[in-house]
């Protein structure tokens, strides 16, 4: 069915095992000269993958401040593989995605993007702790606001819930997809939204424990000291979104260059 008043969006909901099935039809899995050529491309794939994991790392210092996409590619090292992360909409689950690489296959993930890209980020993330146990949220100062009603209901007592809150003053991911070239008005006053509230003061008044972050050493004793609690903590830490832009950039680049 079309998604979109234009018709131009299609959703196919008749699963995986249908689309597979059709493609099965089209094309004959079974025969050898297909076998070969799918071994070299996914060996070909996986070499490029090493390439591009040295390339990155290359461009990421665990000695220097966080930066979102450092955060993304190096945060589960500091967590148990047994711990699942939620993150986020807009900015966490795009860098996770992104840049997280075969970490990202080394545990249970879950997002929400809820009606307005962030709603009941907070809720979910209670809900799925009291389900599962012991989990990290990662989440932007926006989803974190506007969702800090969730800590008036039932929290776990049992285990805790790291909540890594990306303050970045607004949202950051529409820094990255507006540019003057294509929308010439407030990009901070209509979409980014800084607020004034801090976030700390705001979970200090739930009675939410919370660190300041603003290295990989302060991460790793953060987590250490949030997984001895018996409930939700804020770990806050602060990134420079321009920077942080810059960074995807040149990383882009950089590995535009190598590809091609």
């Amino acid at each position: 069915r079309y998604l979109d008043p234009l018709k131009y969006s299609k959703q196919y909901s008749n699963g995986f095992t249908s689309w597979f099935k059709a493609l099965a039809e089209k094309y004959d899995y079974s025969s050898k000269d297909y076998l070969l050529k799918s071994c070299k491309l996914l060996l070909y794939l996986q070499e490029r993958s090493k390439n591009i994991a040295f390339r990155l790392n290359n461009k990421l210092d665990l000695n220097q401040a966080i930066n979102e996409v450092s955060l993304a590619r190096y945060v589960l090292e500091f967590i148990p593989t047994d711990m699942p992360v939620m993150l986020s909409a807009s900015s966490p689950i795009r860098d996770f995605l992104t840049y997280s690489g075969s970490l990202a296959f080394s545990r249970r993930c879950f997002s929400f993007r809820g009606a307005s890209g962030i709603d009941g980020n907070i809720s979910m993330a209670i809900g799925i702790s009291i389900a599962m146990g012991p989990m990290l949220l990662i989440c932007g100062d926006l989803a974190f606001l506007y969702d800090s009603n969730a800590f008036l209901l039932l929290q776990p007592k049992s285990h805790p819930l790291i909540i890594l809150l990306i303050d970045n003053k607004g949202g950051g991911i529409f820094k990255q997809i507006l540019s003057n070239d294509i929308y010439k008005g407030n990009i901070d006053k209509l979409f980014s939204m800084p607020q004034e509230t801090n976030p700390i003061d705001l979970a200090a008044a739930h009675k939410i424990p919370c660190r300041k972050i603003s290295t990989f050493d302060d991460l790793r004793s953060g987590i250490v000291w949030g997984r001895s609690m018996t409930g939700p903590v804020v770990l806050h830490v602060c990134t420079d979104v321009d920077y942080d832009i810059s960074l995807r950039k040149s990383i882009l680049d950089d590995l535009n260059s190598f590809i091609t």
